[in-house]
């Protein structure tokens, strides 16, 4: 009998950002398109308990901001929503965006996401404004290309080129 190949994400944790009004077709899309490879999802919200998404379903959360410097995950995704606008004025969201950036991990947006992406950049007051590194991945929609990239950039993690991590 053959042994099935694992894939190279398989074992990795995506920590996606909430609050009340996210996306909920977003994170599902996600947890089903990466569910194969392996890869784990926390639900992460400035508070504990549960969120309601834009749909009115409840979402229960996993962990609760501020976290420890750790960061207990690969990648985070910023699903979009009403929720971007409560998250770049949460500055607990905010910094754990820059630290997420700068301890390069992988920065997925969809669906206005982006915002608060631009947000923390704009908050770690990095001389352009903006984050510079490989990593941050945003799409408009769930297409699979996305959902590829995503991948491949969680696989290539560890050689992210980050030249203003050191500015955060």
């Amino acid at each position: 009998m053959e042994k099935a190949e694992q894939s190279p994400i398989s074992g990795c944790i995506i920590s996606i950002l909430v609050a009340d009004g996210v996306d909920i077709d977003a994170i599902v899309a996600v947890r089903m398109a990466l569910k194969e490879s392996g890869v784990s999802t926390l639900i992460v919200a400035s508070h504990a308990g549960a969120i309601k998404s834009a749909q009115g379903i409840p979402i229960v959360t996993d962990c609760s901001l501020p976290l420890d410097e750790s960061l207990p995950c690969d990648a985070v995704f910023i699903p979009g929503g009403t929720a971007i606008e409560r998250l770049c004025l949460d500055e607990n969201a905010l910094y754990f965006v820059r630290k997420a950036y700068k301890t390069g991990k992988v920065i997925a947006s969809s669906d206005g996401g982006e915002k608060l992406v631009i947000k923390a950049a704009q908050s770690a007051n990095l001389p352009n404004g903006a984050f510079i590194g490989e990593g941050v991945v945003n799409h408009t929609d769930n297409a699979p290309h996305f959902f590829r990239r995503l991948a491949d950039a969680i696989v290539k993690r560890h050689l992210l080129y980050r030249p203003d991590a050191d500015l955060i």
